[in-house]
């Protein structure tokens, strides 16, 4: 994940997500936010990859202490290991933009966390090829 996270050039990139979880990039450029997030009934982790950061929850600010206890979580952790079915792709008569399904399931190593969801990718061709307009979950898949 580490590797990934380094890699990511994209403010946002939801790698994937299910019912209770999920698990998201993010390159935050030097003095930028993120902006104010609510996520009811499922839990949220940070980790911090290169540089600084913290949270607000509440009125409580918390900086550089978040991201070790982050990264203790996590390298308690162990893997996750996502995987994909074939997608079904549908094409629009014009062939410019696309609906892309597929399911996602995923497993935490050494746990027994384990979910699946089905995820809806919506494309638009241009010059410079495929790019994704939106995506969503379409439910959970189990």
């Amino acid at each position: 994940m580490p590797k990934l996270a380094r890699e990511n050039q994209d403010f946002r990139r939801v790698l994937f997500t299910t019912k209770l979880s999920q698990v998201v990039l993010m390159s935050v450029p030097p003095g930028e936010e993120t902006g104010e997030e609510t996520h009811e009934g499922i839990d949220q982790m940070l980790s911090f990859v290169d540089g600084e950061g913290g949270t607000v929850l509440g009125d409580e600010r918390r900086e550089r202490a978040v991201s070790s206890w982050c990264l203790r979580l996590v390298a308690r952790a162990g893997a996750i290991d996502v995987r994909t079915d074939a997608p079904q792709i549908t094409f629009s008569p014009d062939g410019r933009t696309a609906t892309i399904q597929f399911r996602k399931t995923y497993q935490v190593e050494e746990s027994t966390a384990r979910d699946a969801v089905t995820s809806e990718l919506k494309c638009r061709h241009s010059g410079d090829g495929w790019r994704i307009i939106s995506e969503r979950d379409l439910g959970c898949a189990r």
